[in-house]
């Protein structure tokens, strides 16, 4: 995605702030992803120890965009869902999903993947994610919707929620519940 990324095996370039990942999540739902510390000098070393399936990348600011692109019989991708997140930072969780009218293009190094869905997940319009597979939260939503509100197992739930439930297969401490559609 030509930004440095790299296995546990390989030091990124300098000290600073990297986000560390397991390289395949099959549950998604950013299980364990979290912000991390390398030191160069004394050591080198992670501030937090990373699993020997992780990988590390940059950490990115801006919005956090989830795009389907559907492969068409001619072998194009078409553009079909982008929500934006806008997340609860003080419960580091997304709070809702936003539907958004813009054109994204598939990442040139994502074109010749051989599947019928990629789900793009990009931050400040870098690729953080890749999934085989479309986003599935505005399944059960009115044709009209243009937000899903996100209802967490901690949270009241309200009448007007569309029950989804997701625990990344056993792996969330706190399970999501559903959405409420607006």
């Amino acid at each position: 995605m030509r930004y440095p990324c790299g296995g546990v095996g390989e030091l990124p370039p300098h000290s600073g702030a990297w986000f560390t990942k397991p390289l395949k999540n099959p549950a998604g739902m950013g299980i364990g992803a979290r912000r991390n510390v390398y030191v160069a000098r004394p050591g080198p070393g992670w501030a937090r120890p990373i699993a020997e399936d992780a990988m590390w990348m940059p950490v990115f600011h801006g919005e956090h965009l989830s795009v389907d692109f559907q492969r068409g019989r001619r072998g194009a991708w078409r553009q079909r869902l982008t929500v934006r997140c806008v997340y609860d930072v003080a419960r580091a969780r997304p709070a809702r999903w936003h539907v958004e009218r813009r054109t994204v293009a598939v990442p040139e190094p994502l074109r010749g993947i051989d599947s019928e869905w990629l789900n793009v997940e990009l931050i400040g319009g870098r690729v953080i994610e890749v999934h085989w597979r479309r986003n599935s939260d505005f399944d059960h939503a009115p044709p009209a919707t243009k937000v899903a509100r996100v209802v967490w197992a901690d949270q009241p739930r309200p009448n007007d929620m569309v029950a989804d439930y997701d625990d990344a297969d056993g792996q969330l401490p706190i399970a999501r519940c559903g959405f409420v559609y607006l």
